[in-house]
């Protein structure tokens, strides 16, 4: 939408890891995708909200093991955790990622059941087959 049109869809994946942890992809691509070397968490949601208006939602897919720096940020952001999805690699597995919806606007939160991306190694779960429009067997 241009100016002054509806409501919004922001996307926003930030890299997952601080400069520090994990191995540095050589790949100069790769390594930006992956580690903040443009800019640490706060700074990239701070520039992301910046586009947020009322009205407007911020989807976001982050490492669970950093919610708590996460949800900080977003808070200092002035913004309102809308929906929570867990993503979970394998059914009993502890959740890897986190999908959030991100808006301005103060309403019910709503944390939905993890998205289990596969019933066996190899084997994508009924839920990704359908999103990536694939049939099950």
């Amino acid at each position: 939408c241009g100016a002054g049109g509806g409501p919004r869809l922001l996307v926003c994946n930030p890299p997952f890891f601080p400069v520090g942890r994990g191995h540095l992809n050589p790949e100069p691509t790769k390594a930006h995708a992956r580690h903040e070397l443009n800019g640490d968490l706060a700074e990239l949601l701070a520039a992301a909200a910046q586009g947020v208006r009322p009205g407007d939602a911020l989807a976001l897919i982050h490492d669970v093991r950093r919610a708590s720096e996460l949800f900080t940020e977003i808070g200092k952001l002035e913004l309102w955790v809308a929906v929570r999805r867990d993503v979970v690699p394998l059914p009993g597995r502890a959740p890897r990622r986190l999908l959030l919806l991100l808006t301005r606007d103060m309403g019910p939160r709503i944390h939905l059941a993890p998205l289990i991306l596969h019933e066996a190694p190899g084997v994508p779960s009924e839920a990704l087959a359908r999103m990536l429009g694939e049939e099950t067997p």
